[in-house]
């Protein structure tokens, strides 16, 4: 974690204040009656809203207004937002979570920028809900709840919450007037934060204060400019959400780091050219251009684009490679805690076009080599994708295994060798700098242009500020001091299954898949000890070995054979549950970590 210095499921679900119905707006804002109740209302979102940014080249405070849908994930008008922590923090759509990573039948506990959350499906309604994870009684867990009718029941004393945190039921009153009167009570309501689906995942607005809950209404959750080749896959790391975004920014650590892994190979890293460090702001981020790090990429064109304050839109154009298709990555990083990130991931094929303008035209000359605020700046160019009757043109077959990968679980393909070095890496970075007492000036950025895109974000992360007071506590830097077990930082559990509900029930199957295959294989070992034992038996009793041998020998060979490769798949089936389900200790040792992997 960074030292700050002290100054300061479904597939779409209508942005909607919990409690409200979501295709009703309140005239006037006459929901100030809604909103004293913690309920609330929303409308139809509009093509284009008007955003107040505040720019920094003018001074602080200063406001341009403009229109446009992209930036319309953050308010940043600094005269309405709290000082700290930053607007840019809270008043913002945040993702908590792919949908189809939550468990539509319990609740799911969640943490965004320190604060314990609780998501739950009210079936009825279609529609998720999100409160604090305390209930207003006796402030037990309500993650540790059930759910009841589409409500959230908490567990301690049956207290039931519907829209809003809307207490319906207090089971220790008997039913009348006085019943109703206290489930009407504003402190005996769980606090609830306005949430929406929307791309696929399930976003939270932060600041469920009166003037927060009114701010939602306006804007819009981040959506990326990309399309998708894969659902979004969720990693929760122990690791501070600082070191993600600098990693976003960093791509020339990975024929370094991974080598020999995913096809990186240190041997074949090349110098990096890149633009100068872009210009930074608090609400546009920036956008950096660089070529490639390999020599397998070397005439490639990227972009990276970091839209405050969590996503990172990056670019591989490789026509120049002769590639048939343009790459495309989306990760948002997440504050869970200090010391703790949410990563979420996304990578799409973009089939390139014979004769198309091509994103490496734009970074050489007609796309914008400074930043922009977000509402002005244009997503990084590619090649566009093609026309739905544009079956003909030129897919790689890259392309092709991708797009059938996308139909399967995440759990299949999903090996988190690369994620493992990255959590190593940062985990004794950051220890070293909590220990030493240094910060991120101290850092020997040399003149290379593959420092630029870490500069530059580090930039940005001073200006926001830490997401919550918790980054400041002492106790919090002590913590990310500590030594963490390797057991702990390759548990697959606590980093991704604990929030998975495709994995969970994955880890189910493969389970039974496990123990079938290791009972077969017994099996079939127990029939042919017993067949040569029938042969051996035979044969003492006659003396005819070779009868003996022509009746039982063969099927006991048969049998031999099967139980030999199905306790080989056996063995395959529990090390591959393991590596994805537990830890991925035993792969760990096995390719030596980082330093003892075999070099060429």
């Amino acid at each position: 974690m960074q030292a700050f210095p002290t100054k300061q499921g479904p597939t779409s679900q209508q942005p909607h204040l919990a409690g409200s119905h979501p295709s009703r707006l309140p005239k006037s804002l006459h929901a100030a009656n809604v909103l004293k109740r913690g309920r609330s209302a929303c409308g139809t979102r509009q093509s284009s809203t008007r955003v107040h940014v505040a720019t920094l080249q003018n001074g602080p405070g200063t406001v341009q207004e403009r229109n446009d849908p992209q930036s319309a994930h953050i308010v940043p008008n600094v005269s309405e937002s709290p000082g700290f922590p930053s607007h840019v923090w809270r008043r913002v759509w945040m993702p908590a979570s792919p949908t189809n990573m939550l468990d539509t039948a319990k609740p799911n506990k969640i943490t965004l920028l320190g604060k314990d959350l609780v998501a739950w499906f009210d079936a009825p309604s279609q529609s998720w809900e999100v409160v604090e994870d305390r209930c207003p009684h006796r402030f037990a867990p309500l993650s540790l709840g059930r759910i009841v009718d589409g409500q959230l029941l908490c567990s301690y004393h049956g207290w039931r919450f519907g829209k809003g945190g809307e207490c319906t039921d207090i089971p220790q009153l008997p039913p009348g007037p006085p019943k109703e009167a206290a489930c009407k009570q504003k402190k005996a309501c769980a606090s609830a934060y306005p949430c929406t689906v929307s791309d696929g995942l399930l976003f939270v607005w932060m600041d469920n204060s009166p003037e927060g809950l009114r701010a939602s209404m306006l804007h819009k959750p981040y959506s990326s400019t990309a399309p998708s080749t894969f659902d979004w896959i969720m990693v929760q790391n122990p690791n501070d959400y600082t070191y993600w975004l600098e990693q976003g920014m960093d791509p020339s650590h990975a024929p370094w780091l991974h080598h020999g892994i995913g096809g990186f190979e240190m041997n074949n890293a090349t110098e990096m050219v890149s633009k100068a460090a872009p210009e930074v702001t608090l609400e546009g981020g920036f956008t950096w251009w660089h070529e490639g790090y390999e020599t397998r990429n070397r005439g490639m064109r990227a972009s990276r684009q970091f839209i405050p304050p969590y996503a990172i839109e990056t670019r591989y154009d490789k026509q120049a490679t002769g590639a048939a298709s343009t790459q495309a990555f989306t990760s948002l990083v997440v504050p869970v805690k200090p010391g703790v990130s949410r990563t979420m991931f996304r990578f799409a094929t973009i089939p390139n076009l014979t004769g198309a303008g091509t994103s490496s035209q734009a970074a050489e000359g007609s796309g914008p080599t400074q930043p922009q605020s977000a509402a002005s700046q244009s997503p990084p160019p590619a090649a566009p994708p093609p026309a739905a009757s544009s079956n003909t043109q030129r897919r790689g077959l890259g392309s092709l295994l991708f797009s059938f990968m996308g139909n399967v679980p995440h759990y299949v393909f999903m090996a988190m060798e690369l994620s493992d070095q990255d959590v190593m890496m940062m985990h004794e970075q950051e220890k070293r700098i909590q220990k030493a007492g240094l910060n991120r000036n101290d850092y020997a950025l040399l003149a290379s242009g593959a420092d630029s895109g870490v500069a530059s974000i580090n930039r940005w992360i001073r200006m926001a500020g830490p997401p919550g007071p918790q980054w400041l506590q002492p106790e919090a830097l002590h913590e990310s001091a500590k030594e963490v077990p390797l057991e702990r930082l390759l548990d697959r559990r606590s980093r991704h299954v604990d929030f998975c509900a495709t994995c969970q029930k994955g880890f189910q199957q493969v389970t039974r898949l496990c123990q079938v295959v290791t009972a077969l294989a017994a099996a079939a070992s127990t029939a042919a000890v017993a067949l040569l034992t029938v042969m051996l038996h035979t044969a003492s009793l006659n003396g005819e070995w070779a009868l003996a041998a022509k009746q039982s020998g063969g099927p006991a060979v048969v049998a031999a054979v099967l139980g030999a490769g199905l306790a080989v798949a056996a063995a395959k089936l529990w090390d591959f549950r393991e590596d994805r389900f537990v830890s991925g200790l035993k792969r760990w040792k096995k390719k030596g970590g980082l330093s003892l992997i075999q070099m060429p």
